[in-house]
């Protein structure tokens, strides 16, 4: 009897999936079986005697260029690999369990056919590949992008939370990257949610062996540092004088340590948009991608350690400033997939009224608890207009909304103007001027710290991040 092999994978010929760089053998028994042909994104093996065992094993690398200060990089991206037993004379050939997941590899999907010609069908799925120690690469191509990376490896916590630098080789955008806490990576949960992250634009690329860097991740990653001196304006924790006049608003946003100290077991998803092209993280792709992004870092052992299955639990959605026209187009797609919604002074909050009342009606119809919070500052009049558009249109059907499932922080405009909100105050060194400022408003929900009201936990005042993630359903 003669089993076939056959190994195949998509997105092939992707640069982060080169066909030199797609490396896949079979054994049988422990001996080498030899390749019997192959094309783009297929392998194809024959074992001519049938053995008690075969191991089908792939890795995937790529090799990029030089940029800058970087040399020429090459890395693998991709391992896996997947044990058959065969019994009854071939007649039964069957994938083992592959530790720690005690079941098949999380990448390899196995169609096993005995009827005719006996054959293995093997799929691996190669939608995300680990681009970690590339990105770190090409973030340091030029000399004002070292301190950067250096400044995240010195400041960030791996203990608390890990970043993994994703590559996407089923289409845009091609970077994402995944900030997993602790509770995520030690969950017993079989469903792990993912928060999804809409930041604004970035410089437009096209590969990751060009310019990049890190400062875009430290800014929302890292927390101010409050013994920082006024010439390191960038890790501040108040606004302050920059060296060539005006003033620096955008301070670092600490979501890293607020996913960690709200010990929520979700994974945090950061599609990484080219200019304003967030791709199928915005559309009706989303959460089959969000799921493979899951199931990839699952088979790298970055989550979820302890579980025998993986699948994406509950799907939030969280927009900032000028994210925030991304955010709702994301939702306009997603809404029945979408059981949490964060918005964080997003643009145009006022004109959500429709869309937002819709999804929440409906996944509340559909047993979801949902959740649907604002963070606003320049935005308080609107978000105040479009949760009570909420809770109007669900009285309308004698639905009944929790106030901690749907709230718009803070309440009043008056609560910045009057500075009666400490932290504002506080970044604010306590000048009036600011309290008015439309920067300075449109960048204090991103990293403040609201007082927390009456029945919710009694740690430190919370960043509004952390405030939501408590209240979440994650």
């Amino acid at each position: 009897m003669t089993i076939r092999v056959r190994v195949t994978w998509p997105n092939a010929g992707h640069p982060f999936l080169p066909e030199a760089g797609a490396k896949i053998t079979v054994e049988a028994d422990g001996a080498s079986v030899p390749e019997v042909s192959r094309a783009k994104g297929v392998r194809e093996f024959s074992i001519e005697t049938v053995p008690g065992k075969i191991v089908m094993k792939a890795e995937f690398s790529t090799k990029l260029r030089a940029v800058g200060l970087t040399p020429a990089q090459e890395a693998v991206v991709l391992t896996a690999a997947q044990r058959y037993r065969v019994t009854s004379g071939g007649n039964d050939i069957r994938p083992e369990f592959v530790d720690p997941f005690q079941q098949h590899h999380p990448l390899v999907d196995s169609k096993i056919l005995t009827a005719g010609h006996t054959a293995i069908l093997a799929q691996i799925q190669t939608d995300f590949v680990n681009v970690t120690p590339l990105w770190n690469a090409y973030t340091q191509s030029g000399n004002d992008d070292v301190p950067h990376l250096d400044q995240y490896k010195a400041e960030s916590n791996p203990g608390s939370v890990t970043l993994t630098a994703l590559g996407y080789t089923k289409g845009k955008p091609l970077l994402w990257f995944a900030s997993i806490p602790n509770a995520a990576f030690l969950t017993s949960r079989s469903s792990v949610p993912a928060l999804v992250y809409y930041r604004p634009s970035l410089q437009p690329y096209t590969r990751l062996d060009q310019r990049h860097t890190h400062y875009r991740l430290n800014r929302f990653l890292l927390s101010p540092d409050p013994s920082a001196p006024a010439s390191d304006f960038l890790r501040a924790d108040r606004f302050l004088p920059m060296p060539g006049g005006g003033t620096h608003y955008w301070l670092r946003c600490g979501f890293e340590r607020s996913l960690a100290a709200s010990n929520k077991e979700l994974v945090m998803l950061h599609p990484w948009p080219s200019g304003t092209d967030f791709g199928d993280a915005a559309n009706k792709a989303l959460p089959g991608a969000a799921q493979a992004a899951l199931r990839f870092l699952w088979s790298e052992k970055l989550l979820a350690a302890n579980r025998f299955q993986l699948s994406l639990g509950r799907l939030g959605l969280m927009g900032y400033s000028a994210g925030g026209a991304v955010l709702w187009r994301s939702l306009a797609a997603n809404g029945p997939r979408t059981s949490e919604v964060y918005a964080i002074d997003a643009n145009q909050t006022g004109a959500q009224g429709a869309l937002l009342s819709s999804w929440f009606r409906g996944a509340t119809e559909r047993g979801e608890d949902p959740r649907l919070f604002m963070a606003v500052g320049l935005h308080v009049a609107q978000g105040a207009q479009v949760t009570a558009q909420v809770a109007a249109n669900m009285a309308k059907k004698q639905l009944q909304v929790p106030a901690d499932r749907l709230l718009s922080l803070p309440r009043l405009q008056s609560e910045y103007a009057n500075g009666t909100i400490p932290d504002f105050v506080r970044v604010a060194g306590g000048q009036r001027a600011f309290f008015t400022d439309p920067s300075a408003l449109h960048q204090f929900p991103a990293f403040g710290r609201y007082p927390r009201t009456p029945g919710e936990p009694a740690a430190a005042n919370p960043t509004f991040l952390q405030r939501f993630l408590e209240l979440s359903g994650f």
